[in-house]
């Protein structure tokens, strides 16, 4: 609760499906294979595999990594740890591969 409202301090934005991806319900037949790449210690780890099954029930392909070891923020240490320079090679790759 902390982080939402930190996040969103205005509570009627909470159930809005910008708020969160796992509030949208449909459209994924339109999407390209989603990459999803969460920390084994992050504290939203669990929000992000529970988007990835919910996108494979939707009929879409998923590509889950897991960063073993890894907070929430360690994308942004790029420059310090090798999961976060590999997380931005998977992200390139996907987009090389949505507009192939």
């Amino acid at each position: 609760m902390w982080y939402r409202r930190h996040y969103l301090p205005d509570e009627k934005t909470w159930e809005e499906p910008e708020a969160s991806p796992l509030l949208h319900t449909d459209g994924w037949a339109e999407q390209p294979k989603a990459l999803i790449v969460v920390g084994d210690l992050d504290v939203l780890r669990s929000e992000g595999e529970e988007y990835a099954e919910k996108l494979r029930r939707g009929g879409l392909e998923v590509d889950l990594k897991i960063m073993k070891g890894m907070p929430h923020p360690f994308l942004a240490m790029d420059g310090v740890l090798r999961q976060g320079r590999d997380t931005i090679t998977f992200m390139v790759e996907a987009l090389k591969e949505a507009f192939a």
